[in-house]
């Protein structure tokens, strides 16, 4: 489905929560805004950035008002530094591209994201084509700190004595290089404001999944948006899951620092996507068919948007799954809603908790795990209570019935009845392979 059709038909209903966010932005005029959009992981935030940037694309009052960039965190953080990463992303902007603030920008984050002095110096001396309005600066900086008047290009000269070299080396310790660090950071706002001025377009930066890079390289790129893109008519969207990334920044800085308190120091409004309805979500992509009790336990399993479209699509494409019960012969109704039921279970068992799952299809559980598995069965399985008819119905659910069961499925011989109660035995032979083992297990596997 392309973004437009993702678009018109909103199913979760986030296009509202796009206009509300865009008034923000918009009631504080001029002024550089960091928003932040907290979701859990596989929970549409790509999506909705998607959307938003679409709705730019199209709205006829902003279309003509905004360039949009999306960074990728995740996809550059095998960057060096996301200041250049940044700006390569920038640079996807033609009228950015083609600008004289390009090549000056450009220049400066080259010189910025040096760090090791000798190299910062070789950067200034020629090694690093540098722009006329940085030269004039450190020339200016250099004439003032020498007293004949050293300029870039004097001093490049000089660099090839060795005995002038160590004359002047204690001109260039740490605090001068940060004076003239200092003056190319100014350099660099003051260019970026140009060009916004020159375009009069403002700029909104997407910055997406901070939380599945590198904490260093998540930690340097809200550091460079902070320092370096303050800028007025600059804004930025966060996407993060901030629990995640919280945890990912504690194990660089501790587990008792207050992560999530060094995290919002950087946003000015703090938003989570609109919870969505996930029964509604199941529908739309199975077009309205499916079987309820599979519906119940997707639910009940809390599945994220990302892995139900990846599940479903395996049973869409798996004819394997889709007839296998209409092949299972059974005596009545609450028969069958037995079968599925564990069926199901199992299936999706797989894509929640896949050790567990590999262990159980090898027979290798231990006894604490097969508790562990019954005590998810008995969980997931009271939320399809409703969909049995009969009085036995609370013995499926019980976690001394999921402890047998577990226990036949890993029996070396194979199983043809199952007892949930006392009164009631189920016919499983049609569930199980030569080996005893679930069936569904070897077609979700195979997957």
């Amino acid at each position: 489905m392309t973004t437009q059709e993702i678009y018109n038909r909103d199913l979760f209903e986030r296009r509202k929560f796009i206009r509300t966010l865009m008034e923000y932005i918009q009631s504080y005029e001029n002024e550089c805004k960091v928003i932040s959009i907290h979701s859990p992981w596989g929970t549409g935030k790509t999506t909705f950035i998607e959307m938003w940037k679409h709705y730019l694309s199209i709205d006829q009052n902003l279309k003509d008002k905004y360039y949009t960039i999306y960074f990728n965190a995740w996809e550059n953080d095998d960057s060096k530094n996301p200041l250049i990463s940044i700006l390569i992303e920038l640079n996807e902007i033609s009228d950015f591209r083609d600008s004289s603030e390009s090549k000056i920008l450009t220049t400066a984050a080259s010189v910025l994201s040096t760090k090791a002095p000798k190299f910062f110096l070789k950067s200034l001396l020629g090694f690093l084509p540098l722009d006329s309005k940085i030269k004039t600066e450190i020339n200016d900086f250099l004439s003032s700190l020498i007293e004949d008047g050293m300029t870039l290009n004097t001093l490049q000269e000089t660099f090839k004595d060795q005995t002038e070299l160590e004359k002047l080396s204690e001109k260039f310790n740490d605090f001068n290089m940060e004076v003239i660090r200092k003056k190319i950071k100014k350099l660099f706002i003051q260019t970026l404001q140009q060009f916004q001025q020159k375009t009069s377009k403002k700029i909104l930066f997407f910055i997406d999944e901070l939380d599945r890079c590198r904490p260093t390289f998540a930690i340097e790129t809200l550091e460079t948006i902070k320092h370096l893109f303050s800028v007025e008519n600059y804004n930025f969207v966060l996407a993060w899951d901030l629990e995640q990334l919280s945890y990912s920044i504690g194990t660089i800085y501790g587990n008792n620092m207050d992560t999530g308190g060094y995290l919002r120091r950087f946003v000015d409004l703090e938003c989570s996507l609109p919870k969505v309805d996930k029964g509604k979500y199941i529908m739309h992509l199975t077009n309205g068919y499916t079987h309820q009790l599979l519906e119940n336990l997707l639910k009940a399993f809390d599945f994220s948007l990302r892995d139900l479209e990846k599940i479903i699509t395996v049973i869409k494409i798996n004819d394997r799954f889709n007839n296998f019960f209409a092949n299972i012969p059974y005596k009545d109704e609450n028969q069958m809603t037995y079968l599925a039921t564990i069926g199901y279970f199992f299936f999706l068992f797989k894509y929640k908790n896949p050790v567990l799952y590999i262990k159980l299809k090898n027979k290798t559980l231990t006894e604490d795990e097969k508790l562990e598995v019954a005590e998810i069965f008995e969980d997931k399985i009271k939320v399809i209570l409703p969909s049995f008819t009969d009085e036995n119905r609370l013995a499926l659910v019980s976690k001394e019935t999921a402890i047998s069961l577990i226990t036949e499925l890993m029996m070396s011989s194979p199983i043809k009845e199952f007892k949930i109660s006392s009164g009631v035995k189920i016919n499983i032979a049609n569930m199980v392979n030569s080996n005893g083992i679930n069936k569904l297990l070897d077609i979700s596997l195979y997957f």
